[in-house]
């Protein structure tokens, strides 16, 4: 893009100014015989005072300009970061009501630096006489942050943001990669939910089925309304549960088709299961019953895990790469 053009043309121009100096330092000094020795000592002597203020003053611009550019950087580098955020939770209005709360914290971060503060989400130097808005801040202004996310109401995907981008800033400058832009597709904005409230003991049990989930625990909810977390080494297909002695079956995804058995010729039959098992092998489907953890078995012995977060309507399975459709 011609922002990191730009970039690269200031970084090229600070070595070049570096070898100014160095060079300078060289010809004002022990070099300094040969222009007296070529009869034009006054001529000499100015050509090394110019050399020499020259190269002092680039060497006082060079850093700089290299301050400027780190912070111009950085402060692009978070809107991309806001952009990406907002494309990935479909949630904008969330992310700008969770910058303003988190800008709003009057905690002092007496480990902050001017080296690490580009790693924080907002300007963690805000407090020590930092405007948010000049040009030597890591961070954008939070409150025009706030403004491009809450401006998104058509879409949460790269495009919509730059259009945001452009509304708050009332200039079109592009912050978007072309090619970001050409390749994006429609991203709806996701609605806001009430999340319930949960006790110290079920956060305790929800982070004890994360961990089960990634050992391959399989979750199944009883008749009763028990959860059942067996463990990976259980072979058998029904398990008994404990309070209501109801025998469960393990969930396996099951056929999307139905082969259609004939009534005639056992060829005939046996032709007609092996059409349709090959219709029906790539078009697995399980039906999900309950908002809880639930695991159940491709067609390939793999356990699958559905998480209570799970929205998708179909799930890869890692082994064998069939795609099975989730019903609700």
């Amino acid at each position: 893009s011609l922002f990191m053009t730009f970039a690269g043309v200031l970084l090229g121009s600070i070595v070049i100014i570096s070898e100014l100096f160095v060079r300078g330092l060289y010809y004002g000094g022990g070099s300094s015989r040969r222009f007296r020795s070529s009869g034009s000592s006054r001529g000499g002597g100015q050509l090394q005072v110019i050399i020499m203020i020259a190269a002092v003053v680039f060497a006082i611009l060079a850093p700089i300009i290299a301050q400027l550019l780190y912070f111009a950087i950085s402060r692009r580098r978070e809107y991309l970061a806001d952009a990406s955020a907002a494309r990935l939770t479909r949630y904008p209005d969330g992310l700008a009501s969770a910058l303003e709360k988190i800008s709003s914290c009057t905690d002092d971060l007496t480990q902050a630096s001017k080296a690490t503060a580009p790693l924080f989400i907002v300007n963690p130097l805000k407090k020590q006489g930092m405007q948010l808005s000049n040009l030597t801040s890591t961070h954008p202004p939070i409150d025009e942050r706030v403004n491009i996310l809450r401006a998104m109401s058509h879409g949460a995907s790269l495009v919509d943001y730059q259009q945001a981008y452009d509304k708050v800033r009332k200039s079109k400058s592009p912050l978007i990669p072309p090619s970001g832009l050409a390749s994006d597709l429609n991203v709806p904005i996701r609605k806001p939910h009430q999340e319930k409230e949960t006790s110290k003991k079920d956060k305790q049990r929800g982070l004890g089925d994360v961990v089960r989930a990634m050992n391959q625990f399989i979750f199944l909810t009883c008749l009763c309304g028990l959860k059942l977390k067996i463990p990976p080494e259980y072979k058998k297909e029904t398990v008994s549960c404990p309070r209501c002695q109801h025998v469960n079956r393990l969930p396996k995804a099951q056929l999307a088709t139905i082969a259609a058995l004939a009534s005639t010729l056992e060829n005939e039959v046996q032709l007609e299961e092996s059409k349709t098992d090959t219709k029906a092998e790539s078009k697995l489907e399980y039906k999900r019953t309950s908002d809880q953890w639930e695991t159940f078995s491709c067609a390939c012995g793999r356990n699958l895990q559905l998480s209570p977060a799970f929205e998708g309507d179909h799930l890869t399975c890692g082994s064998c790469g069939k795609d099975i459709k989730i019903l609700k």
